[in-house]
């Protein structure tokens, strides 16, 4: 999967409780979006497989979120400016 397909899962799908609650035609859908390359059905069946294998984040769901959420922000930021200079 590339970064981008990689990016848009952890923010839509952040923990593996949420990638299992999708369908794989959700998960492509949300890929294809932003993606035009190397996304589909295999690809999302993979990240449902590797998923159901995760332990996941048992406590502290929210702040994990959350920090999760502020980290992505702060990639974004910094793409952007590396772009505009």
């Amino acid at each position: 999967m590339g970064w981008k397909a990689a990016l848009l899962t952890l923010k839509h799908f952040p923990l593996p409780e949420e990638i299992l609650s999708q369908s794989v035609e959700s998960i492509v859908s949300c890929w294809k979006s932003e993606v035009k390359r190397a996304v589909g059905e295999k690809r999302a069946r993979k990240v449902i497989q590797a998923a159901s294998h995760s332990t996941g984040v048992t406590e502290g769901i929210f702040m994990a979120r959350q920090e999760l959420k502020t980290l992505l922000s702060q990639n974004e930021a910094l793409v952007e400016d590396r772009t505009s200079t």
